[in-house]
C-alpha cells in the first residue's frame, strides 16, 4: 500500500468492485498490478479530481458522511432517547428490568465495538478529505442519514430513497450545471460530459 489513488481503467468490473469494498481491518486487500489495494476512500472518498483528469467537464459529487452539526444533533437525540428508555426500564418490575438490562449487555457484547471505533474514526477523517474535493465540483449533494451505522449494507432502500430526495432537492441546480439538458441524451451523445461521483 503505497498511499496513491489506483485507477481501475480497464479489465474485470469484479475486482474494481472488490478492491473498492477491502475495508481495512474487514476485507483482504486486493492484489492489482502489484499493488496492494484497499477501499478508495481512504485516500479519495469523493475522487472529482480523478473524474475531472479522465476527462468530466461538470461534476456532481456526492459526500455522503454527515457533517460535524448532524452527527451533535443526532447524537443528543440519541442520548434523549437513551434517558427515555433508561425511564421506562425503571418503571417495570424487576424480573423486565433485569431481562431487558441483560438483552442490552448482550447486544453490547457481540457488537463490533473495536471495529465500529476504527470506522467511524476514518469516517471523520474521510468527510474532511472528502470536503476538501468537493470544492472541486459543480454541485455537491449530501444525501446524510446521521443515524446510520456504516454496516448497514442489508437496508439500501433507505440510502437509494434518501439519494433520490437529495437530488429532486437540488434538481433545478442540477439542471442547471447539466446546461438544463436531459442527462440520458447529454450522456448519450456525449461521453465523459457528466460524472457522477460517490
Amino acid at each position: 500500500m503505497a498511499r496513491e489513488e489506483v485507477i481501475f481503467a480497464t479489465g474485470p468490473i469484479a475486482l474494481a468492485v472488490r478492491a473498492s469494498v477491502s475495508i481495512p481491518g474487514i476485507f483482504k486487500p486486493v492484489t492489482y498490478q502489484g499493488k496492494l489495494c484497499v477501499d478508495g476512500g481512504v485516500v479519495s472518498p469523493v475522487p472529482v479530481a480523478v473524474v475531472k483528469q479522465a476527462g468530466a467537464h461538470r461534476v456532481i459529487a456526492v459526500n455522503v458522511f454527515p457533517t460535524t452539526p448532524q452527527l451533535r444533533t443526532y447524537l443528543e437525540q440519541a442520548q434523549r432517547q437513551r434517558a427515555e428508555w433508561e425511564a421506562h426500564v425503571a418503571s417495570r418490575p424487576l424480573l423486565v428490568r433485569l431481562m431487558l438490562r441483560l438483552r442490552q449487555e448482550l447486544i453490547r457484547s457481540v457488537s463490533p465495538l473495536v471495529f465500529d471505533v476504527i470506522m467511524r474514526a476514518m469516517q471523520s477523517m474521510e468527510y474532511h478529505i472528502g470536503e476538501m474535493a468537493c470544492r472541486e465540483a459543480d454541485v455537491v449533494l449530501r444525501p446524510t442519514i446521521p443515524g446510520s451505522h456504516w454496516l448497514e449494507f442489508y437496508h439500501p432502500e433507505k440510502f437509494i430513497q434518501r439519494g433520490e430526495e437529495e437530488a429532486l432537492r437540488l434538481l433545478p441546480v442540477l439542471q442547471r450545471a447539466t446546461g438544463a439538458l436531459d442527462l440520458s441524451t447529454t450522456m448519450a451523445q456525449q461521453s465523459g460530459t457528466v460524472a457522477l461521483t460517490s
